[in-house]
């Protein structure tokens, strides 16, 4: 991990600025802000398959009833109703109200009580990337996107400007008010891309509700390389907008030996990778134009009777696989 360039100050600052937001946000939700306003069912308070379900009617224990949801939603073999009852994304008292129409033909005046004894097999939330501690979270009540991070220990230095929230299907119940996600195929998975910089700002759409299943990714800023003719070879955190003269001059600049004629950049993004030629003379005469980078770059500067070293990345940059999210330490957040 390396630090951050000093005279980054925008950076800085709007660091310090998320830290008070996220802070302030985690506050407002331990003291009880975090309610519906509107009075509404909370998304977490709706009922999820996996979940153990108990119905009590009152005065009658032969149509009392305790279970899980069929993959499909509906009360798994309830036989007090003639036909099935879809539960999933009800509230406890909306499936109330169903199961006394239900029970109408049999009982007069029916009264249900319905009460959801266990969520813990419901799908976690996974907070990842960029974060001091990545986690899995059992979500027991409503929370944001803002207080997850906060949980997680905060950002790192390798925080890049955007946030992706992944949404599978299947595994919550409805949409946040105001957000519209992204379809991702056919099979009803969503995602919604936040930048960093409307958190800040405060706008509620860059601070949506997080449930059970999302995979929210804390994007990094994967750096450039520089090595070979500079006085400082290491890696160098990747904004947009990086040019390569730059690069080599938070390198310490070229080195005695360097050939500023003869650079060679080599480029993951490019289907086998490729590289690109460069004459930082020609570049500082304006004879050429200053080339932008791109993340995970590596700039090798010729030097006077070496040859080039251009290797692998090392592993810890390899963006190869998918990350194994059942390793990560686990948090009930209630």
């Amino acid at each position: 991990m390396w630090p951050v360039e000093a005279n980054d100050l925008s950076f800085q600052a709007s660091f310090e600025r998320f830290i008070l937001l996220v802070g302030l946000v985690f506050l407002m939700s331990v003291a009880g802000f975090g309610q519906e306003a509107d009075g509404s069912v909370s998304e977490v308070d709706r009922i999820h398959v996996g979940d153990l379900i108990d119905i009590d009617v009152l005065g009658s224990l032969e149509f009392d009833w305790r279970g899980r949801l069929s993959p499909e939603g509906y009360l798994l073999d309830y036989s007090a109703s003639e036909g099935r009852i879809q539960a999933l994304c009800d509230s406890p008292q909306e499936l109330a109200i169903k199961v006394e129409g239900a029970l109408k033909r049999i009982l007069r005046e029916p009264k249900v009580i319905v009460r959801v004894l266990d969520t813990s097999s419901r799908p976690q939330s996974i907070v990842y990337g960029a974060v001091r501690i990545p986690q899995r979270f059992q979500l027991k009540r409503s929370v944001t996107l803002a207080e997850l991070i906060v949980l997680s220990g905060g950002l790192t230095d390798q925080l890049g400007g955007e946030i992706q929230l992944f949404r599978p299907a299947n595994q919550s119940c409805g949409p946040v008010a105001g957000i519209e996600l992204q379809k991702t195929g056919g099979n009803g998975s969503t995602f919604l891309n936040i930048s960093l910089s409307d958190l800040l700002k405060g706008l509620p759409a860059a601070n949506p509700e997080i449930f059970s299943g999302d995979i929210v990714t804390v994007n990094e800023a994967f750096p450039v390389f520089v090595i070979g003719g500079v006085n400082n070879p290491r890696p160098i955190q990747f904004r947009e907008g990086l040019t390569l003269s730059r690069a080599i001059a938070a390198a310490g600049g070229l080195s005695r030996d360097a050939r500023s004629d003869d650079i060679v950049i080599v480029r993951r993004s490019t289907a086998g990778g490729a590289s690109i030629t460069a004459d930082l003379n020609k570049i500082k005469s304006k004879a050429a134009e200053d080339l932008v980078l791109e993340r995970l770059d590596i700039i090798d500067v010729g030097r006077k009777g070496r040859d080039r070293r251009v290797g692998r990345l090392p592993d810890q940059f390899d963006e190869e696989g998918v990350p194994d999210y059942s390793k990560l330490p686990l948090r009930i957040v209630d």
